[in-house]
């Protein structure tokens, strides 16, 4: 049976990416919203945090800061949220991998109930992956500021990257997308598609449009 590594009080907590540091402590990149704005929340208001633990993998962690919230910044894929944080370490930096969106409609940010259809499904459909890099754990973090998926006419949407250097020194990326056309939403097909690159910032290629 498991047992409760980390939790603040207040907030949702998923998408938990672990990983030991130079020093001996380990940190949880981890996405959260506010409880009070309901589960349903992780579409509209997430962000990607940092905890920490002084006595290995198990914790007990303790909450840091804020890594990498929504740019605010009109324009930009990631405006809105940040979603499934994987944090990455490779030659002596760290690359933070996520799930990016924002909403086509203008005013008052949703909590993304299933009753507001019009706007979750926008926020859905702009899902795209992108990275931010930067030379501390605790950043601060540098946004490449583009998508890294090339855009395809069939993919709605993309998600929940893993990353992994292989023995041959490229990256690997695990992903989930949904297609086919945004008029069928949200009856899409989610799969999860997998790309390769020479640097975890790109260029991207997917070699595997159905992994599985």
């Amino acid at each position: 049976r498991g047992s409760v590594v980390y939790a603040e009080p207040g907030w949702c907590v998923w998408c938990p990416s672990a990983v030991a540091l130079p020093d001996g402590r380990f940190a949880l990149v981890h996405s959260r919203w506010p409880e009070s704005a309901g589960f349903g929340a992780w579409l509209s208001k997430s962000e990607a945090a940092l905890a920490i633990s002084e006595n290995g993998p198990l914790g007990p962690y303790r909450f840091v800061k804020t890594l990498l919230a929504g740019s605010g910044r009109n324009g930009d894929f990631d405006r809105d949220v940040i979603h499934n944080p994987t944090v990455f370490p490779d030659g002596g930096k760290y690359y933070l991998f996520y799930m990016g969106t924002y909403s086509d409609l203008t005013g008052e940010k949703s909590s993304a109930a299933p009753e507001l259809g019009i706007e979750k499904g926008s926020l859905r459909l702009n899902q795209r992956i992108g990275v931010a890099v930067a030379n501390r754990i605790e950043g601060p973090y540098v946004r490449t500021g583009r998508p890294l998926l090339p855009e395809c006419e069939d993919c709605i949407m993309s998600s929940n990257p893993a990353v992994v250097k292989m023995p041959n020194g490229k990256y690997l990326m695990v992903f989930k997308w949904g297609w086919p056309p945004p008029a069928r939403f949200p009856n899409c097909h989610n799969t999860c598609a997998s790309a390769m690159a020479d640097s975890p910032l790109g260029p991207w290629k997917i070699v595997s449009r159905d992994a599985f």
